[in-house]
């Protein structure tokens, strides 16, 4: 037979606040950075990150993560992902007006000697 795992998010939510949960190894906690988790909280519309780490499956430490308590921590936070997306968004600019000067698609992007480049996209020659 087969089995299947479907995972779906579910809207948890605490004091109408909304949380995501995750999990970590604690011998990968590192791979978890407080820029990332911040930019999530930032752009993904919940209030609270908790984190629960483990070993072996036991459950060791949780980790309660909000905007506010992250600033406390690192007060130069906000100055640093807004360094971040600024870039992005500079980037998604310069994207947009290339392809509003020449509207036919479709498009790849190449990084090219520090620039990011637009081109059309062709398909590869098929191999005989």
């Amino acid at each position: 037979g087969v089995s299947l795992l479907t995972r779906a998010r579910i809207g948890a939510t605490t004091d109408g606040k909304t949380v995501e949960l995750k999990h970590k190894n604690w011998y990968y906690r590192q791979e978890q950075s407080q820029i990332e988790v911040y930019s999530q909280l930032l752009l993904g519309g919940t209030d609270m990150y908790a984190l629960g780490l483990h070993r072996s499956g036991k459950l060791v430490k949780t980790v309660e993560l909000t905007k506010e308590s992250i600033l406390e921590k690192s007060p130069k936070m906000t100055e640093a992902v807004a360094r971040r997306l600024g870039r992005l968004s500079e980037l998604l600019k310069k994207v947009k007006d290339s392809i509003k000067a020449d509207d036919q698609g479709p498009w790849v992007l190449q990084w090219q000697q520090g620039k990011v480049v637009l081109g059309k996209y062709t398909a590869p020659a098929e191999e005989a």
